[in-house]
């Protein structure tokens, strides 16, 4: 009786991934940070069945660069979004938009092409600068090699993050997640649940202090390629919709700065 109201206790107020994971003996992550995307459940956005490509629709791919590329292919069927898989550079190595287009990409869209599949290709716009070793910019490396990869029309992180958020609190006729993710994404997952997070520092008399400061890390760039996917698609203006009906909805208030 009394581990009982021990247990009752401590889950007060946790969250469901929480009670989970250290109440209920399940396997998942646990976010002790300043998680950015607090509407992401491992619970509700992780598939409970591998994801397959659905023919007849785009797979919308979304790049990130820098040194470190990742990218993510999904799908949006009727209104849910399916993220279908991930690819990542690994945090030891560093790679450059050709290599990573050239070895990893291209090879796995020739195999989904010779399907019947198409490709919308959106990635950070920053990739319009050019790469250190190169000297040209990500955009005309990839279409050198056949990508037709296209920026952004915004790098609002306020944006993106905010179509994240609104996507995990969506549910389709109140019973389906707007956004599901298969579960073979585990660096996606794990950023979204874990190590996605904005910079914090101690504020002494005032706690940790959250900023507006993303720490870029091995999982922030493919959490960061997804929403380029989901700009490419349009969600910001689905966003900018939403916001027009309901000033402020998703923890900002601010849209002027969407390009």
């Amino acid at each position: 009786l009394n581990n009982q109201h021990y247990y009752l206790e401590n889950m007060a107020g946790r969250s469901d991934d929480h009670i989970a994971v250290y109440y209920g003996g399940e396997y998942g992550f646990i976010n002790d940070g300043a998680q950015i995307v607090p509407e992401f459940s491992q619970q509700l956005h992780i598939s409970a069945t591998p994801l397959e490509f659905e023919p007849g629709q785009p797979i919308r791919v979304g790049m990130d660069f820098g040194g470190t590329p990742a990218a993510v292919f999904a799908q949006k069927i009727g209104r849910q979004w399916r993220v279908i898989e991930e690819y990542v550079t690994k945090p030891t190595e560093s790679s450059s938009a050709l290599s990573f287009g050239e070895n990893v990409l291209k090879p796995r869209m020739q195999e989904l092409k010779a399907k019947g599949f198409s490709f919308v290709i959106t990635g950070d716009p920053g990739g319009k600068a050019a790469e250190q070793a190169s000297g040209v910019d990500c955009f005309t490396v990839l279409r050198s090699i056949g990508i037709d990869a296209n920026p952004s029309n915004t790098n609002s992180a306020t944006i993106r993050h905010a179509i994240v958020s609104k996507l995990c609190g969506e549910m389709i006729m109140g019973r389906d997640p707007a956004l599901v993710i298969d579960r073979r994404c585990r660096t996606l997952i794990k950023g979204y649940a874990e190590k996605y997070v904005f910079r914090t520092y101690n504020g002494g008399p005032h706690g940790l202090v959250k900023t507006t400061e993303v720490v870029k890390n091995h999982f922030s760039h493919v959490c960061e390629a997804l929403q380029y996917a989901f700009l490419g698609a349009g969600e910001d203006l689905a966003l900018k919709s939403a916001s027009r009906l309901s000033p402020g909805p998703f923890g900002w208030t601010n849209y002027t700065d969407v390009a």
